[in-house]
């Protein structure tokens, strides 16, 4: 009867930690659709995201960058057919969406330059406008010079 009391306390823990897991993003699906990474190097501070197929959008980390820099960013479509429209939105922690661009086929991508009119944070954002977000598959950067 001990043993039995046990099992059930193991597999109530189990319940509990699977939950946990589960609630907090981990192990779900938007929890891949995030993939960022660094791209900085001695010059440039930068940020890139990756859209992978199946999922309707992903963002870019955020870079803070002070009033008056310039801002480079790209968004190219890995697909070799691109049959679904694309939006490429840079984004302003404080003001929201300050430039957008639409990809729509047979363009593969996107890119452009900013002049940031605040000191801010800002990041870059991809939305698949499309019913098949399989379709959906691209690369995006945001970057800024480093200050000497």
């Amino acid at each position: 009867m001990s043993l039995w009391f046990k099992e059930k306390a193991v597999q109530k823990i189990i319940v509990v930690l699977f939950v946990l897991v589960l609630s907090t993003g981990l192990g779900t699906r938007e929890a891949f659709a995030y993939v960022t990474y660094n791209c900085s190097d001695e010059f440039y501070t930068c940020q890139g995201a990756f859209l992978p197929p199946g999922y309707g959008e992903s963002q870019t980390r955020s870079i803070y960058v002070k009033e008056g820099m310039v801002i480079t960013y790209g968004y190219l479509s890995i697909s070799e057919n691109v049959y679904s429209t694309t939006i490429v939105s840079l984004v302003s922690l404080y003001d929201g969406v300050v430039k957008s661009e639409v990809v729509v086929p047979p363009e593969k991508g996107a890119g452009g330059y900013y002049t940031a009119t605040r000191t801010d944070w800002y990041s870059l954002k991809f939305e698949c406008e499309t019913d098949h977000a399989m379709e959906c598959y691209g690369d995006g950067y945001l970057r800024v010079p480093i200050e000497p």
